[in-house]
């Protein structure tokens, strides 16, 4: 099985980096893993208007013609059974790096053109809020966030993907925490 691990978070010591290394716990001696931080190979974010015109007007590009870091992208993305993306909730929404992930390299005429390669994968997005679970239901953003993901940018590839909040983090203990690190391990457990 091929795992790609996406996380998104300028900490190296942040709770991202737990999610991380539990997930690496559960993976199989003979599976694949590639593993990076959005921050640390310097991804740039920023849709630019040729791109957001060639996805306005659906021109689709070839390996040829598309910028080198989206290409490699989205080969990693159709290289890889299990899709895994690790960031935190910023002002009740995705950092900016990981949303520009997602404009550059999910929107892009080119994977929209390759569908048919990511119906069989697992996708799951680990995530971290300030917000405690009641606060989160109350605000109505768990379900909001799910709406987000799935209904539309998971909703490319065909399937509903595995969201799992873990509320409160810069509040909760050192047991909570690994509370929390062990529910990555079932989730994943449960999942392959």
């Amino acid at each position: 099985m091929n795992w790609l691990i996406i996380s998104c978070n300028p900490n190296p010591n942040s709770f991202s980096q737990g999610i991380d290394s539990s997930i690496k716990e559960v993976i199989g001696a003979n599976d694949e893993v590639l593993s990076y931080n959005l921050y640390d190979i310097n991804f740039d974010p920023i849709l630019s208007f040729n791109e957001y015109n060639d996805c306005a007007n659906f021109r689709h590009k070839t390996k040829e013609t598309l910028d080198k870091d989206i290409l490699k992208e989205i080969e990693n993305i159709v290289w890889a059974d299990i899709i895994i993306f690790i960031y935190p909730i910023w002002w009740m929404q995705m950092p900016a790096m990981i949303k520009g992930y997602f404009d550059r390299v999910f929107m892009y005429g080119y994977l929209l053109k390759n569908l048919t390669n990511l119906y069989d994968k697992q996708i799951i997005s680990f995530v971290s809020a300030g917000l405690s679970e009641a606060e989160q239901k109350q605000k109505k953003i768990d379900s909001a966030y799910d709406v987000i993901l799935n209904d539309f940018i998971y909703f490319f590839t065909g399937k509903r993907g595995i969201l799992k909040i873990f509320s409160n983090i810069n509040k909760v203990d050192e047991n909570t925490r690994k509370t929390y690190l062990e529910e990555v391990k079932i989730i994943l457990k449960n999942t392959i």
